[in-house]
């Protein structure tokens, strides 16, 4: 199940609207083919989710742009934001694990109908 936001990102959970909220940061660069240089440990290291955008580096997504942000529900500590360009060409995902052991993510890209690659590790507030 996949929840379509046009307000904000929120999941729900016993009937009320929850905000999610992330800020991240790469720390290793796998993939620099999907964002090119909008994201690097270096210099555009942040990752970030709000209420009505996503920031992977220095490149946005908006839902005022015709982006979708998806968040699917929680599995156990894991928590998958989907970011579906609007010309629905590519996807990013943004898996962030919250166990007992720290906050840490991976970024994920797709081509529309190829297999996703990693693009980053993450570490997360």
């Amino acid at each position: 199940m996949k929840l379509v936001l046009a307000l904000g990102l929120a999941s729900f959970v016993g009937g009320t609207a929850q905000a999610y909220d992330a800020s991240c940061t790469a720390t290793e660069v796998h993939d620099t083919s999907y964002l090119e240089e909008s994201l690097s440990v270096e210099e555009y290291p942040e990752v970030t989710v709000s209420s009505d955008e996503v920031g992977l580096g220095a490149s946005v997504y908006s839902i005022n742009d015709g982006d979708q942000i998806l968040l699917r529900p929680s599995v156990g500590f894991k928590t998958t934001i989907e970011v579906v360009h609007a010309s629905g060409e590519v996807s990013f995902f943004i898996n962030i694990n919250n166990g007992p052991g720290g906050k840490t993510g991976t970024l994920w890209g797709q081509n529309k109908g190829e297999e996703s690659s990693l693009i980053a590790d993450l570490v997360c507030d």
